[in-house]
């Protein structure tokens, strides 16, 4: 069971010669379906004039938007960050610019994740 060639070694040389004839029979063999070399040295009026031609070809389809849910009242809004943060604070103005960025900010739930840490 020492020597070099015993019954082991020689399955497995046998799997790794067979793999690698079945590889070889397969990969660098060409389908049809491969592109043309690129061609390195063409002028850029004549790649700019390709890249027109196809851009008609183009499936691109546009999604429809997120729904955004119910928009609150300015006066709504301004009340709710009132209840958390005073009127006329760092906070409150802090607070409005968020809300004017974004329409389905809570800022009740905002100041309460930001007190989660300190306790």
């Amino acid at each position: 069971m020492n020597g070099f060639m015993d019954l082991t070694s020689l399955i497995f040389l046998v799997i790794a010669v067979a793999v690698f004839w079945r590889l070889r029979s397969v990969l660098g063999s060409r389908t049809g379906t491969e592109r043309p070399p690129a061609e390195p040295f063409k002028r850029r009026e004549e790649r700019a004039q390709a890249d027109e031609a196809s851009e008609g070809n183009d499936n691109v389809v546009a999604l429809p938007t997120a729904v955004r849910s119910r928009m609150p009242a300015d006066a709504e809004a301004r009340q709710r960050i009132d209840a958390v943060a005073p009127a006329g604070s760092a906070l409150n103005s802090a607070l409005r610019m968020i809300l004017s960025a974004d329409q389905t900010f809570d800022p009740a739930h905002f100041v309460t994740g930001a007190k989660a840490p300190t306790r």
